[in-house]
């Protein structure tokens, strides 16, 4: 991470809500990229951050389906970050759903990627015979 503000964005912290309004109330820039990476604010909360991180970013005006240079949107870096709550803000906002990477993925491989393991844990719970792996 490149400034205090991301490390804040990319940490639980409780303050990290209170420190991005405290930069943006001041005039700083909701879309500061990170020189490292290439994200900005939102897409750092969408990896590490806390859901209302990500809400307050939104009201606050971030734009939801900036790209970094390989291609990866703020949804799917949450999604890929097994995020949903996250990734869900974004649907529900509108955050455009048909982006591509570099890799050719889509936001579908990385919801897929997402859910698949929850699911295949669950179905590991139930009973014999009521799972078939395969």
């Amino acid at each position: 991470m490149d400034t205090q503000l991301h490390e804040a964005c990319f940490s639980h912290n409780e303050n990290a809500v209170e420190s991005v309004k405290k930069f943006l109330d001041e005039g700083g820039d909701i879309e500061i990229k990170s020189t490292h990476s290439g994200w900005t604010l939102l897409m750092v909360a969408c990896r590490a951050g806390t859901v209302e991180l990500v809400r307050f970013l939104l009201d606050r005006g971030a734009y939801m389906d900036y790209q970094d240079p390989r291609g990866n949107s703020p949804m799917m870096i949450a999604f890929g970050c097994y995020n949903n709550e996250h990734g869900k803000e974004l649907l529900i906002r509108g955050a455009f759903y048909d982006a591509i990477n570099i890799r050719g993925d889509t936001v579908s491989d990385f919801v897929e990627n997402s859910i698949k393991p929850a699911v295949e844990a669950i179905l590991e719970t139930l009973p014999n015979g009521n799972y078939i792996k395969g």
